[in-house]
């Protein structure tokens, strides 16, 4: 499947502002619950898998993205959101560099292989830095899953 297959609508979202992973978790499974609302029902569990995770090891990519991501019981098929946040957040620890760009993926815990599937998607995207300078200079949310869209035919 293609990247912009996982991206339902709303699933795009400029304006995230924290200081820490913790206040930006918090923000992004706000994010999530509204694009999946089943999520809501086990808000406190996620948000706790998010940052367990980040914990474990930083989804902190290089280029000021990151991929938070997690799997979670009850879901028909992974939640995929993009947060935006012009200011960054100091996402990594140890590091000066701020994260700009978070693409959010929670999946079913019964579906590892789509799992992984959907990872790969994101990582393909996010390794090419014309990709991450475009979702960064997008006007609109839906200028962004444009992008997206026109991405996928080309690769």
């Amino acid at each position: 499947m293609s990247l912009s297959e996982w991206l339902a609508p709303g699933a795009v979202r400029f304006g995230l502002h924290a200081d820490d992973v913790p206040t930006a978790l918090a923000a992004i499974v706000d994010h999530l619950m509204a694009v999946e609302p089943r999520l809501a029902l086990h808000r406190q569990e996620l948000f706790r898998r998010l940052l367990d995770r980040e914990r474990m090891e930083s989804t902190a990519l290089d280029n000021q993205t990151a991929l938070p991501h997690c799997k979670m019981a009850g879901l028909s098929a992974p939640v995929v959101c993009i947060d935006r946040s012009e200011d960054g957040v100091p996402f990594r620890p140890g590091s000066d560099e701020r994260t700009h760009l978070f693409f959010t993926i929670v999946s079913p815990e019964d579906q590892p292989a789509t799992h992984l599937k959907v990872l790969a998607a994101v990582a393909r995207f996010l390794r090419d830095a014309q990709n991450v300078r475009a979702v960064l200079a997008a006007t609109s949310p839906s200028e962004v899953l444009e992008y997206i869209q026109m991405w996928d035919r080309s690769a």
